[in-house]
């Protein structure tokens, strides 16, 4: 490569590059309003993982077709950069640009790259570390990955690294609570490329292919977003590709001149995709998957197009220049035209009549559930840095780059291929690991009673918890478990521990109290997870009350030598419940029968079902035909009604203890459930596990949870947008066209990340989830959750691969969580969802085991015990969002309004100062990607055709200072995002 670098080297000297930022919009091209300008936007969709690794995509190996590597990519289009300063092209994924960035030794082409993005010439555009899904994220790590691009673009090119647009070309439909979020990112519009054929078709013809998009309910104009479909999907038009794995050309020279054909084909295809849209602007996509390996072929086709082109144009009225995302938007903002709105969101997503994209909303479950554990500890990991007085540290990073990475739209999606999941989860281990790692160390410093104390105390996690399988707790005779509260509010929570034998103590040691415990027997169906390597017979439940906000609680377990009686089980006792709640199960099928909350009785039935999946080649009969087959992306069972997952009836076993009362409910040999319900607490926790999925039929299946209920629902339930917002949903209903959905079970499923929910003028009943997963209401009043699938075919979008998780030589096996909630419709049940999500599936209390021989009192002598990071707990509807180390010693703080105006319609105020243990010298507010300062953003506005009723006016932003005690007031679903400096390094 040394030549190649010695070429770029010499080519910079070809033309002079500006050094004084020139970049954003004051580097887009003059535009005449009165011709019909084409934006040719020279781009490459890199996937960030596939069907390759990341390193395989990056560095070009382990190739199946022509050789792709992303690191030829970006250094040929510097290359052709420098020829002409005319040239354009956009960069969207931080991961890749980073890892060739912080690769690079060449500090001259280094110097050659900052120039370009100074003088405009590239442009990062989306600029996330990833471009994310939107179905299946949680906006925690959406925002988390956003925040982590935007700073490693903003510490290399300071403001001309700032993207001004999304740009979510690839992912499988779009949701609301995105375009929300990028709104307050800061971003000035949208662009993507799929959504539903017939809404496509629909807004082509009412050319309303562009408009103003409705972020949010409760925050106004501050979650509006100007949104735009790409016309061919994200492709050049036919006839205009010219990468080198394209055969089209354009040519002047003699004996090979097409030009003029060329050029009057681009004219007849630039008005046809005119008259679609509203402006004199429209936008060619120049790129695809992969495509510039050979950046030269495609600038000189584009060269020779747009000098043709343009020599023509008092003829035509067209011209062509080259342009980006950006520089479009201007040119459609600067038309000063009123444009229509849409309130809803882009899901399901159907690309024929029999293939709605509604399978990965489930497909992979096992890695959807690692990515939220992930969440979960690098918020932990974030915090304690905070705490301990550490700065940023590699560690941490890799943690914010390997989440990043998991929410590509084909990581947490499941859409990959084996070994591409295999490594996603290796790449997020190994920064768990490093985060562990730093973990234990600032949890020792924490632990000190003196500041200078030495501790050497290993405190570890038990990862595989999950399958009741811990070495600490199977293992050791005595331990103590430090559990960390990363919400900033006082929560308590119910620990199970693997153990061997019924025969230990479990002390308090912030009070020094002996707490009551209770066994129970783990179910054989856990104990025989192939990959499971645990030897523990029962589980140690004891209930970890008042965990410190921000905080952590420690609690002394030994064995005593002495075996605790078990409650026996009773198998004729057909109800289990605490001073709230009671959980009947048919005395002859064993199944719920119904749940009674406070003493209202609601029948309800609950069954583990599976749908047939869908085969190419075979219609419902049998017979040959070319139906679509279920896939990794695609739901299409092969019948309509689900089929029982046993015909054998189901065996049940009754546990009743002080703690917890439980069911274990076996269905079938790879079907089981546990339904318990727990002392004090108000909602019912079912406890699933499936797997290995039988296949010998020849037939996939994909296993639902239904529960059935007598609510006359008409039709309705609703499901969260990203775990915030919840939006309405109607059977066979598309809230914008006119819909002929030819699939009515798999055209109905919406993605759920984690809560869906139906309600009459009655009840409301309620499912949260551990994980993202599809559901739907096929019935009324009943509503179905996709718990796991294993197919025998591939849908044909791409993966070639049959999705067929194995272990062990077995197929997979997942085991997860629904929480049941059912209250009166009044009761304001959705803000106790959004609490209950939070606590119990979004930011557990993390547990930590440390193996000791000390006392109970000798280690509540030593150590210190009890440990909060902030002064004063926040209120329940107030959610800490983010606390992470920053530049130098600042703390990144995010707060977040958690509930909806229906739910809590008042502002909420929080004092930074009694937040902090530390003084507080500056606050900073930021816009929500934490890369612009929120007095610097000049979002552009925009007129709407129709502008409704109700006011779209933003919440206040007061200015947050010592004046008024550094005092943040949030309205309903706001978040604050500020660069807090403090006069000492700890919380």
């Amino acid at each position: 490569m040394k030549w190649k670098q010695l070429l770029i080297s010499c080519l910079s000297t070809l033309h002079f590059v500006a050094s004084d930022p020139h970049c954003g919009y004051e580097a887009c091209p003059k535009i005449d309003k009165e011709m019909l300008t084409v934006h040719l936007v020279p781009h490459t969709h890199d996937d960030v993982g596939w069907v390759k690794t990341v390193d395989e995509y990056f560095f070009g190996t382990k190739d199946q077709r022509p050789s792709v590597s992303v690191k030829t990519i970006i250094e040929s289009v510097i290359e052709q950069l420098q020829i002409d300063p005319g040239r354009k092209f956009i960069w969207v994924e931080t991961a890749f640009f980073w890892k060739w960035w912080s690769s690079q030794q060449n500090d001259t082409l280094k110097d050659v790259v900052k120039k370009l993005v100074s003088a405009g010439q590239l442009e990062f555009t989306g600029g996330a570390w990833s471009m994310n899904d939107e179905a299946v994220t949680h906006y925690q790590s959406t925002i988390d990955q956003f925040t982590w691009g935007f700073r490693r673009l903003n510490d290399i090119f300071g403001d001309c690294g700032r993207p001004h647009v999304g740009w979510q070309i690839d992912p499988f439909g779009h949701s609301r609570e995105t375009a929300s979020l990028m709104a307050q990112i800061g971003f000035d519009g949208l662009f993507f490329g799929r959504l539903d054929k017939d809404d496509k078709k629909n807004r082509m013809d009412h050319k309303s292919m562009e408009m103003i998009w409705r972020g949010s309910k409760n925050i106004g104009e501050d979650g509006d977003l100007f949104t735009g479909v790409l016309y061919n999907h994200y492709s050049p038009p036919r006839g205009f590709c010219f990468d080198v794995w394209c055969s089209d050309y354009i040519s002047d020279e003699p004996g090979n001149s097409n030009y003029k054909e060329k050029i009057a084909s681009f004219v007849q295809l630039a008005k046809e995709q005119s008259d679609k849209y509203l402006t004199k602007n429209i936008m060619w996509t120049m790129g695809m998957d992969f495509h510039y390996m050979i950046a030269g072929k495609w600038y000189k086709n584009m060269d020779t197009l747009i000098k043709h082109v343009n020599s023509i144009s008092n003829e035509t009225g067209i011209v062509a220049v080259y342009s980006t995302p950006s520089c479009y938007l201007q040119a459609l903002h600067n038309s000063r035209l009123a444009w229509p709105t849409k309130d809803d969101d882009f899901f399901p997503y159907a690309s024929e009549p029999d293939a709605y994209w509604t399978g990965f909303f489930t497909s992979r479950p096992n890695l959807k559930r690692f990515e939220r554990a992930g969440n979960n500890l690098l918020q932990v990991c974030k915090q304690l840095h905070v705490l301990a007085g550490s700065t940023e540290t590699d560690g941490l990073n890799s943690l914010r780059e390997a989440m990043g990475v998991l929410q590509h739209h084909d990581a947490i999606t499941g859409t990959e291929k084996q070994h591409v999941a295999e490594d996603y989860a290796a790449i997020l281990n190994k920064a768990l690991v490093q985060c562990d790692g730093l973990t234990s160390e600032f949890l020792n410093k924490l632990s000190r009673k003196r500041e200078k104390e030495p501790s050497l105390v290993l405190f570890e996690r038990c990862p595989l918890l999950n399958m009741s399988d811990c070495a600490v707790s199977e293992n050791k005779t005595t331990f103590v478990v430090k559990i960390f509260n990363p919400l900033a509010r006082r929560v308590s929570k119910f620990v199970r521990l693997p153990v061997t034998g019924p025969e230990h103590s479990v002390f308090d040691l912030s009070s020094g109290k002996k707490l009551d415990i209770q066994y129970v027997p783990i179910m054989d169906e856990v104990n025989k997870i192939p990959v499971g390597k645990g030897k523990a017979l029962f589980e140690l439940i004891f209930e970890a009350s008042d965990l410190p906000p921000v905080g952590f609680k420690s609690f002394h377990v030994t064995k005593t030598g002495r075996q605790e009686l078990l409650r026996k089980l009773n198998n004729l006792e057909h109800e289990i419940g605490n001073e709230f709640v009671k959980v009947s199960f048919d005395d002859r099928s064993n199944l719920i029968r119904s749940v009674t909350v406070e003493g209202k009785n609601t029948p309800i039935r609950q069954r583990m079902l599976y749908y047939q999946s869908g085969k190419s080649g075979y219609d419902d009969a049998g017979y040959q035909g070319t139906r679509q087959a279920s896939g990794a992306y695609i739901f299409r069972p092969r019948k309509n009604q689900p089929f029982k997952v046993s015909n054998e009836p189901t065996k049940i076993s009754i546990f009743k203890g002080p703690l917890v009362q439980e069911a274990h409910q076996t269905f079938s040999p790879w079907a089981s459930q546990v339904v318990r319900v727990y002392r004090g607490q108000k909602h019912v926790e079912i406890d699933w596990l499936v797997g290995p999925i039988p296949t010998a039929d020849g037939f996939g299946k994909e296993v639902i949870s239904k529960i059935s209920t007598n609510l006359k629902t008409n039709g309705e339930f609703t499901t969260d947008s990203n775990s915030r917002e919840y939006l309405r949903r109607r059977r066979n209903v598309r809230e914008t066209w006119t819909a002929n959905i030819e699939e009515p079970v798999a055209g109905n499923y919406y993605p759920v990340t984690s809560a869906i929910s139906m309600q009459d003028e009655i009840s409301t009943v309620a499912i949260l989830t551990d994980r993202a997963q599809g559901g739907a209401s096929i019935e009324d009043g009943s509503l179905e959750l996709m718990l796991h699938r294993r197919l025998v075919q591939d849908d044909g979008f791409g993966v070639e691969e049959v999705l067929n998780e194995q272990q062990m030589g077995v197929g997979m096996v997942a085991r997860g969580r629904h929480i049941l909630l059912i209250a009166p419709v009044d009761s304001n049940v959705t803000a106790r969802q959004r609490d209950l999500v939070q606590r119990e599936m979004v930011l557990e209390p993390t547990l930590y085991f440390a193996p000791t021989n000390l006392t109970a009192q000798e280690w509540a002598e030593k150590y210190l015990v009890e440990f909060s990071g902030i002064k004063t707990a926040l209120p329940e509807n107030v959610n800490l969002l983010t606390m992470e180390p920053w530049r130098g010693n600042s703390v990144l703080l995010r707060l977040e309004n958690a509930f909806e105006k229906k739910e809590d319609q008042f502002p909420v105020k929080v004092s930074l100062t009694d937040l902090f243990e530390a003084e507080v010298v500056s606050v900073e507010e930021m816009m929500l990607g934490a890369n612009q300062k929120v007095g610097d953003s000049k979002r552009f506005k925009w007129q709407a055709q129709f502008e409704g009723i109700g006011d779209r006016e933003g919440p206040a932003r007061k200015t947050v200072g010592p004046s008024n005690n550094f005092e943040v007031i949030l309205y309903p679903m706001q978040i604050r995002t500020f660069v807090v400096s403090l006069k000492t390094t700890s919380v």
